[in-house]
């Protein structure tokens, strides 16, 4: 939740003393009611703070090393292998058509690090390269000289008499900031006397209690109220029943975030202003006694519980159209939200926790105001597909939740990264270890098509890693965006006018608009175990027209040194799957019988 949500339901302490505000707050996040705020509420508490707030907590070089800093500072980074960018990789084929004569240098994605998942925050930052990890150096540099910052924040030091200003990964900052917090605490709940200090060091914290209640809005202008200047959502009489069971009209008026009760409809001045924000909102239906209207509350019991009725269904309609922006109850209900680890151009990825059973998930919330209403189709496309699929090697969708401002996706955690980090990290795999993975991504494949689904979009990045002592263990599978079922692909023609998936991975039919079939998959594997073996891709090429020429021409080699080292059979079952033609291109099944995949788990099977 944002930082405004974060300060939900204290509007009534505005007026409160400085001690009583932070007592109040403090309450708010004892979710546990222990006395205490614990370290996973700490955390979260302190990544609700905007960016520019948190740098009067980390700019205090309290819990940094500075003969690190400065190593880390003069230290060049190096520039890790390219993944692929969608604005390259997904470029349609008809815009490469054309603009057929112009040569396009590939550009590594600035986003990519973004998708990076970091592994427990204990280890990262227990480790020798904790410094490093905290620290990025600028990625690249655009045309026009000016550097692309990696994800975090700008923060500056003086060290040693040494003026250093360096970007900071800001989730690593702030765990590391928790850390030297709870250490002297051995990692016991803050009591209020811990949380008061805490507070009064860093005084700038709790000034913005004041900014989210927006108290601007709360004066004269022309003589009229200035909240009188916001849009007016809806407007009505709702029912409250009192604590003598009497009901209550009251005429109210919902503003962004803020909802206003009036003692009728003539009064300027509100008997009661709640701010919506954080707080959860539920339908209370009762469609035997013909009962309509919903519940507001605090995920804190601390907090009272204000229920509104509405006169008939079709008012509570209308009320619950303005409203649907907060029902987002269900999701603070369900899972306690952890730390974010990643952020994409519309999305951001929490650690989350499951309230019912205490497992880890991945939360991704995407933000539906900026996300094209196309994207939003692909993404409750890929929700429907996920749901139908149960394989040990496919990820897990646990649940999804959307309203009007969000779609909340929750899956299984999957900290170990990509297979392309993995290969790249390595140089290469050894074939054993590729066997591995490739028979899991058979069985994958084999499962998904036995339902009758392509995936179409068979890439390294979308194969996340379960590793044991940094071998692998398991496989996942992921992105079903652009999965289908291969019978409405065909009656749709969509091979006819709709290019999809990632350029390099791509079989020779799709970029030559000819008919789909579960081979396009078969291609992609070919594609990846050639990339397993020796590091890099079979058709790559710094111009786009290379790579689909390449492909559509079956143009790739395994003639050099590194090649020498791998076995025939490995070379002839990626001979098999790369075939330019479909029909005579091996099969799932042909494939898990190919002897080089024998061999290795005949040879697994002894050791």
């Amino acid at each position: 939740m944002s930082f405004e949500e974060f300060l939900t339901g204290l509007q009534m302490y505005i007026k409160c003393s400085e001690d009583q505000q932070i007592k109040n707050l403090f309450r708010l996040y004892d979710l546990q009611n222990q006395n205490g705020i614990a370290k996973t509420d700490f955390l979260q508490m302190l990544h609700n703070y905007s960016k520019e707030e948190l740098k009067i907590i980390l700019n205090d070089q309290l819990f940094l090393e500075e003969q690190q800093i400065i190593s880390a500072y003069q230290r060049r980074k190096r520039v890790k292998p390219r993944k692929g960018s969608e604005d390259f990789l997904k470029m349609s084929l008809q815009m490469l058509r054309k603009h057929s004569n112009v040569s396009e240098n590939k550009e590594s994605n600035p986003n990519d690090h973004l998708n990076i998942q970091q592994g427990d925050g204990q280890q990262s930052l227990n480790s020798k390269q904790s410094i490093d990890q905290i620290f990025t150096l600028d990625s690249k540099v655009q045309i026009n000289g000016i550097p692309i910052k990696g994800f975090g924040i700008n923060l500056q030091f003086s060290v040693n008499g040494q003026k250093i200003e360096m970007q900071a990964n800001l989730n690593l900052l702030i765990k590391k900031y928790v850390e030297m917090v709870y250490k002297a605490k051995n990692d016991l709940p803050l009591n209020l006397e811990d949380f008061t200090l805490f507070v009064k060091h860093h005084p700038n914290l709790i000034m913005p209690l004041y900014c989210v209640f927006n108290f601007d809005v709360w004066g004269l202008q022309n003589s009229l109220p200035k909240y009188k200047s916001l849009p007016l959502d809806i407007q009505g009489e709702l029912y409250r029943i009192s604590k003598q069971k009497k009901i209550k009209t009251k005429f109210c008026q919902l503003y962004p975030n803020i909802l206003m009760e009036f003692q009728n409809k003539n009064e300027i001045k509100p008997t009661k202003i709640i701010c919506l924000s954080g707080l959860i909102i539920e339908e209370r239906v009762d469609h035997k006694n013909q009962k309509f209207g919903f519940e507001i509350f605090h995920m804190n019991q601390h907090y009272s519980h204000k229920i509104y009725h509405c006169s008939d269904e079709m008012s509570f309609r209308e009320w619950q159209r303005a409203l649907s922006l907060y029902f987002n109850g269900e999701v603070n209900k369900k899972y306690s939200i952890l730390d974010k680890i990643g952020e994409g151009k519309y999305s951001i990825v929490y650690r989350c926790q499951a309230k019912i059973n205490k497992q880890f998930y991945a939360l991704k919330v995407i933000n539906k105001m900026n996300l094209p209403q196309e994207e939003q189709d692909i993404v409750k496309h890929e929700i429907s597909i996920t749901k139908l699929l149960n394989h040990s090697c496919i990820i897990k969708l646990i649940d999804s939740i959307e309203n009007r401002d969000q779609i909340h996706i929750i899956t299984e955690l999957i900290e170990d990264g990509d297979l392309f980090d993995y290969v790249q990290n390595k140089q290469y795999l050894d074939e054993n270890e590729a066997a591995i993975i490739f028979n899991q991504l058979l069985d994958a494949l084999s499962y998904i098509h036995s339902i009758g689904i392509v995936h179409r979009d068979i890439k390294p990045e979308n194969i996340l890693m379960i590793l044991d002592k940094n071998s692998i263990k398991q496989i996942k599978l992921i992105d079903f965006g652009l999965a289908n079922h291969l019978s409405k692909i065909q009656k749709n023609n969509e091979h006819q006018n709709y290019h999809c998936g990632t350029c390099n991975y791509q079989a020779p039919e799709m970029l030559q608009f000819q008919e789909i079939t579960f081979a396009v998959d078969v291609f992609a594997l070919g594609v990846i175990l050639y990339y397993m073996l020796s590091g890099y891709l079979p058709f790559d090429s710094d111009i786009p027209q290379e790579i689909i020429q390449n492909t559509i021409d079956g143009i790739y080699s395994m003639d050099d040194y590194h090649w020498q080292c791998v076995s025939e059979e490995a070379k002839d079952l990626i001979v098999g799957l790369l075939q330019n033609q479909p029909s005579q291109r091996l099969t799932i099944k042909e494939a898990k019988e190919h002897v080089w995949i024998k061999k290795k788990f005949a040879k697994n099977n002894k050791l």
